[in-house]
């Protein structure tokens, strides 16, 4: 099956911390999770799949594509899930979900007010009243609702109860199903360093 997302030799280098020679294939249409303890690069691995930060050295290609010549191509088809969604904190959910909406052209209005209904998030509500499974719930609504043929998720259940895990799930089970893929990283860990293709962690 042809790899829906791609990394080779992928490192960044911060003044206090490296990740080094980071390599993956992950084929179309499974649950990609990645495992590790805390400070081990999660996070700074998903930034770099979601070209959310440059690499120091390595590449990344999606849909086979490679971010260098078409990046905003490849932007309009992942949707992206930080560890810490920014919004406009002072602002409305629905004042940030109009921003967000902008850059992308293949918006889809009304799947994303159905799913903050299901997600029972208020869209009148100013984002800094959101309790953080809210606000990650807003974020993984906005991440579905473009047609997204990959999802990249950072700590994507941190903050939920059960009943939001559900929402999540029966949400990207109605979402493009089929060929997407899903890469993330978990809200906790085990001791040690791995990588577990096929495995859905939410």
């Amino acid at each position: 099956m042809a790899a829906i997302l791609e990394a080779k030799k992928l490192s960044k280098r911060y003044y206090d911390f490296t990740l080094h020679d980071m390599s993956l294939d992950i084929p179309a249409g499974c649950v990609f999770g990645v495992f590790g303890p805390t400070g081990a690069g999660k996070t700074t691995l998903m930034k770099l799949l979601a070209r959310q930060i440059p690499a120091s050295a390595g590449t990344v290609r999606v849909f086979g594509l490679g971010y260098e010549d078409r990046e905003k191509e490849i932007k309009n088809r992942i949707g992206y899930v930080p560890q810490e969604p920014l919004f406009y904190q002072d602002r409305s959910v629905e004042f940030n979900a109009r921003f967000a909406a902008s850059f992308y052209e293949r918006w889809d209005g009304g799947a994303f007010y159905r799913m903050l209904d299901e997600f029972k998030v208020g869209r009148e509500k100013t984002v800094k009243r959101l309790s953080r499974g809210q606000k990650t719930l807003f974020s993984i609504a906005l991440a579905l609702s473009h047609g997204a043929d990959l999802l990249i998720l950072d700590e994507p259940t941190a903050g939920w109860t059960s009943s939001s895990a559900g929402r999540f799930s029966s949400a990207c089970g109605r979402s493009r199903p089929g060929e997407r893929g899903r890469s993330s990283s978990p809200p906790t860990s085990p001791t040690g360093s791995r990588t577990s293709p096929n495995t859905s962690i939410s």
